[in-house]
């Protein structure tokens, strides 16, 4: 299963909650990462596409859909923790995934 994020802060969200740097991908390229919780345990791999400026292609494992997508939305919903140093911190891209 796979889905976009998208818009000007799309990058911070995805970096918000994926253990490689999104940021840096160029368009056209692709990189493999973990999602991680605040605590960096592994939620699940999954694999970033950037296809143009300011949207990623997002694939995650079918056998786990249900929770990956449930931990991406549980971040743009700012819900859950992402940060303990900063437990106030929320991702950007809210509203663009």
């Amino acid at each position: 299963p796979r889905s976009w994020a998208s818009g000007a802060t799309a990058a911070e969200f995805l970096d918000a909650m994926c253990a490689n740097d999104v940021a840096t991908l160029g368009i056209g390229n692709s990189l493999y990462t973990h999602l991680l919780d605040p605590d960096a345990n592994l939620i699940d791999d999954l694999l970033v596409y950037r296809r143009a400026a300011e949207r990623y292609l997002i694939v995650v494992n079918a056998s786990n859909d249900a929770k990956d997508w449930g931990w991406v939305n549980a971040v743009l919903a700012g819900s859950v923790l992402v940060d303990r140093q900063r437990p106030a911190a929320q991702a950007s891209g809210r509203g663009g995934v």
